[in-house]
């Protein structure tokens, strides 16, 4: 269009240039809406921001708004309420989801990434290490303190951890 980066709408309204056609018809449309203002200035009216909403054009930011706005929607898992609740600790919120998607660093993974890796469970040394191993198969579940971990997380994750078909149940 001619005009600098930073050129404001008055730089291109009062310091003007001329018109120029385009073959982009929304640029053609930015040279008339220019060309109409040019007609006909308002100097006493006081330039607003406006932000995009659902609802048009507002004076108020919401970022809230603008995210839903942004962001790809999709499902809810049925699982993920009971990961990202307020007062669930970040830093093991995230280990639970790493764990429910099946994204935690195990050895089965580690492997795909650097040859010559050991794949076997660091605890025992007995079964490759995958998330359903140190979960539900290790010897480690079977000693004192895995006893109290299975109480805890065998019923709230076992499900959701079991794929029929590449989709979680």
């Amino acid at each position: 269009m001619g005009v600098r980066k930073n050129a404001t709408v008055e730089d291109v309204v009062l310091y003007g240039r001329r018109r120029r056609r385009h073959r982009l018809s929304i640029l053609n449309d930015i040279e008339d809406e220019l060309d109409t203002i040019r007609s006909n200035p308002s100097l006493e009216v006081i330039d607003r921001s406006l932000w995009r909403r659902d609802s048009g054009y507002k004076l108020e930011l919401s970022t809230q708004e603008t995210w839903q706005f942004l962001r790809d929607k999709k499902p809810l898992c049925s699982w993920a309420p009971g990961i990202w609740f307020s007062q669930a600790t970040p830093k093991f919120a995230f280990m639970a989801w790493l764990s429910v998607r099946d994204r935690m660093s195990t050895m089965d993974r580690v492997v795909k990434w650097s040859r010559g890796s050991n794949d076997m469970c660091v605890l025992y040394h007995n079964a490759q290490e995958s998330r359903n191993h140190l979960f539900f198969e290790c010897d480690f579940f079977s000693s004192g303190m895995g006893v109290h971990s299975q109480r805890i997380v065998a019923p709230v994750f076992h499900c959701s951890l079991v794929r029929d078909n590449n989709h979680y149940i």
